[in-house]
């Protein structure tokens, strides 16, 4: 929602997600896979 958001309200372009968590944000990568404009990068523990 809020990448879509700042689309809308400041005409963005390209767009970086970081995601540092324990677990991989797949949902938010699936989301965005087709998208060449958005950037997904995911931090998680592995094992």
């Amino acid at each position: 929602i809020m990448i879509e958001y700042l689309r809308h309200k400041y005409g963005l372009k390209r767009i970086a997600i970081v995601d540092t968590d324990v677990h991989h944000g797949d949902g938010t990568q699936e989301i965005f896979w087709d998208d060449p404009d958005v950037l997904f990068i995911s931090f998680h523990q592995d094992g």
